[in-house]
């Protein structure tokens, strides 16, 4: 059965596919990163981040598990000069993965939700975007 290790590398694989060019972010910028960072992110552009497992009880003896991740756009200025509203990649993303299915076994829907993600004295610091996108994938395990 699949796991959030599993998740995360479909999640990749997915966004890889979409046209993100327009928005400054290369298609092999795309790569996995535990957050909160320690020190500066090392290249510009998306980074998915593991975010905790939940586990969804339910009355009919069967074990869901969803599995979110936490996708970011960093290492970009908050200084929108580019022409580009700083928030249009996550509608591509988000539509790409809104109430669909991605492919992973054992999987029942994955969707995306806008999220907000605080600046924190750190982010202020490097300037770079915050913003960002929560995928979660809901598993049937058994």
């Amino acid at each position: 059965m699949a796991d959030q290790t599993d998740v995360i590398e479909k999640v990749i694989e997915v966004i890889k596919t979409i046209d993100l060019s327009p928005f400054g972010i290369r298609q092999d910028a795309v790569y996995e990163l535990d957050f909160p960072f320690h020190d500066r992110p090392p290249a510009a552009g998306i980074v998915v981040s593991r975010v905790k497992e939940e586990e969804l009880s339910k009355l009919n003896n069967r074990l869901d598990l969803l599995y979110p991740v936490q996708v970011m756009r960093v290492g970009f200025t908050l200084d929108n000069r580019g022409g580009v509203r700083r928030s249009a990649w996550r509608e591509a993303v988000w539509r790409r993965f809104t109430h669909t299915r991605i492919g992973i076994v054992g999987e029942m829907k994955t969707q995306a939700r806008h999220m907000e993600i605080q600046l924190d004295a750190t982010w202020k610091t490097w300037n770079l975007d915050a913003s960002g996108l929560r995928i979660e994938t809901l598993i049937r395990k058994q």
